[in-house]
């Protein structure tokens, strides 16, 4: 993933998207981390 994200940099990547990337790992990783709470919840 850091690698991806560095590669985009150096090929000149927009500011924006690369953003937009960040809130979506984040909010994926959020989500993986409750599917796996409510699957050792059953």
């Amino acid at each position: 993933m850091l690698l991806l994200t560095t590669q985009m940099l150096v090929s000149g990547f927009n500011a924006n998207q690369l953003i937009s990337l960040l809130v979506f790992t984040v909010f994926t990783e959020k989500l993986l981390k409750q599917i796996n709470n409510y699957l050792k919840n059953m």
